[in-house]
């Protein structure tokens, strides 16, 4: 009896160990990874979906290291441009991953940072509302942000640049309609000539757009705004710079100008901490900046500036809200103390309930003005979640 129960034992051990190992192993990742690259190392555009999960990983630390250097080891090669696409993608999908070592969020970002400038650049590991991500940047990414914010770029990144246009342009049936048109304005009949003209117009839009896209390559404003939640004051006269150039010629992008206003109000900038007060309203201010700034004065301004009864703001494409019942949700979860009669009724998304509740809350906020404490973590659930 006494064996039967010891095998019936061993049998459960073992069998808890196998659910314990049944996440995928490093073999698994360096092979689907070894075979994604050999599959988009081709010289025409390929974008097939990346089916790729580390969510069920089973990795050791040193295993997650040797992930990261394969991915890097796709923006080190200079062939491919379909490589570096690979790389972005599963950089972000390694990121997106619940619970990683810091040490490997570290290594990450340095690398996402590091091929800032390069072609095929789409995704961002950048979260400028969680506090705890400003962890994530070692002293080097910190080096490497502000070469980016100057926008420091080496002539390597424009010849990937080069080299992915004429990926680009790697077909068949482009430039011979122009240069047929060409060869026919000269009266010519000429195989040889034909295809020397072809070519020669292909690499001319290489060039051109090699040329733009290496140009128009520059910082996105959540890394501009990450400045600010980095305390990189040194940063200060490159933001006051690009903010001035921003506001004198209009050239930006969308988003630019705000962000460096943030990042400057959020390092210490009076100016640009009093025009966020003095232009704040419920458009142009989100919920996510009480994170940004954790700043009573700004949270109070825009209740003022966003208890607007009767007047509809629009949230999505076929939705609605009243513009009391949107300020109070996006203010409510960072007020501390709320009564229980005021809490926010989140579990029926009734509009006309939510709006009682609003014109309610609102009044209580300017009754204990005085009193009102805030919580910037949080933790409270909005009556409207999705917007």
């Amino acid at each position: 009896m006494k064996k039967n129960i010891l095998i019936i034992l061993c049998i459960l051990l073992a069998t808890n160990l196998s659910a314990q190992k049944s996440g995928k192993d490093f073999r698994y990742y360096k092979s689907s990874i070894d075979n994604i690259a050999s599959y988009h190392s081709v010289d025409t555009i390929r974008r097939d979906n990346i089916r790729l999960s580390f969510q069920d990983a089973d990795l050791s630390l040193k295993e997650q290291k040797q992930i990261v250097y394969a991915i890097r080891r796709l923006f080190e090669q200079d062939r491919y441009s379909n490589l570096h696409w690979v790389g972005y993608e599963l950089l972000d999908i390694m990121w997106c991953t619940n619970q990683n070592p810091l040490e490997i969020r570290k290594m990450l970002m340095e690398t996402f940072l590091q091929y800032y400038f390069y072609p095929e650049h789409h995704a961002s590991l950048v979260e400028i509302h969680n506090s705890e991500s400003r962890f994530d940047y070692t002293n080097k990414a910190k080096k490497r942000i502000r070469e980016i914010l100057e926008g420091k770029k080496t002539k390597e990144e424009y010849v990937l640049h080069f080299l992915r246009n004429r990926t680009i342009y790697n077909k068949p049936q482009i430039g011979w309609d122009e240069a047929a048109r060409i060869m026919k304005t000269r009266e010519m009949r000429n195989t040889t000539v034909l295809k020397q003209l072809r070519d020669s117009i292909l690499e001319t839009y290489v060039v051109r757009d090699s040329k733009r896209e290496f140009e128009a390559a520059r910082i996105k404003p959540n890394l501009i705004k990450m400045i600010g939640l980095l305390e990189m004051t040194e940063c200060i006269p490159v933001l006051k710079q690009k903010l001035a150039e921003c506001v004198k010629t209009g050239d930006c992008l969308y988003g630019e100008e705000k962000a460096c206003r943030y990042a400057l109000a959020r390092l210490g900038d009076e100016e640009q901490r009093q025009y966020i007060l003095e232009t704040m309203n419920i458009h142009n201010f989100a919920r996510q900046d009480f994170l940004y700034f954790k700043d009573d004065e700004i949270i109070w301004r825009y209740i003022d500036v966003g208890y607007l009864p009767g007047e509809k703001i629009s949230v999505l494409s076929d939705v609605d809200l009243d513009a009391t019942l949107l300020s109070m949700n996006d203010v409510y979860p960072f007020i501390k103390n709320v009564p229980p009669e005021l809490i926010c009724p989140t579990e029926s998304y009734n509009i006309e309930v939510g709006g009682r509740w609003a014109k309610l809350f609102y009044e209580w906020l300017m009754e204990n003005r005085d009193h009102i404490e805030f919580n910037f973590e949080g933790e409270k659930k909005w009556f409207w979640p999705h917007y």
